[in-house]
């Protein structure tokens, strides 16, 4: 299902309605690419990298192709998960990308109007510093204090989802609270 332009498409509904919005995302484009590239599924690479290297502007990759801007408030349109996901696709990491993202997750309390919750997006961030994206560490680092601090006495972090979440996240970024991450596994 890739398009014309390289990329795959997110859509929305507003409530209420029974019309849907189909715009090409990034998120969705490196997810949907980087896949398909590290299992040796055939797709369009070199329209996915003109598509991405085209919808970056100012240190930053745009979540929603320029021309196709989604009917949302601008700064919704720069997201750290994308910019992450998109230096995770081309296995390069990127200093104005890297600097964006700690940025954002160090001074901004929500710094992804798509994944709110600060352990959610730990896990986002940690999928991209797995494979190699480890100029995001600091960011890492200070998601994961925060979530160690906000860990219940009996493992959980709220929910079966962001405790799941802060697990996964452990073993992707190879953090080493054993002690932390036992007792979340034994709540689940």
């Amino acid at each position: 299902q890739q398009g014309q332009n390289g990329t795959w498409e997110f859509y929305f509904r507003e409530p209420d309605s029974r019309i849907r919005h189909y715009f090409p995302d990034l998120d969705d484009t490196t997810l949907i690419a980087w896949y398909l590239k590290k299992t040796g599924k055939p797709f369009n690479a070199d329209l996915v990298k003109t598509s991405i290297s085209a919808n970056k502007k100012d240190g930053k990759y745009f979540t929603y192709l320029r021309d196709y801007q989604a009917p949302m408030p601008q700064t919704w349109n720069v997201d750290p998960v994308v910019n992450a996901q998109v230096m995770m696709l081309n296995g390069v990491p990127e200093r104005d990308v890297c600097s964006f993202i700690h940025d954002e997750v160090a001074y901004q309390k929500t710094p992804s109007i798509y994944y709110r919750d600060r352990v959610i997006l730990l896990y986002m961030l940690s999928r991209p510093y797995a494979n190699g994206i480890s100029c995001i560490k600091k960011s890492i680092e200070l998601l994961y204090r925060e979530a160690l601090a906000r860990q219940d006495a009996d493992g959980s972090l709220g929910s079966p989802l962001r405790t799941a979440a802060f697990v996964t996240a452990s073993i992707n970024s190879h953090s080493g609270e054993s002690v932390a991450v036992k007792k979340a596994v034994s709540w689940l």
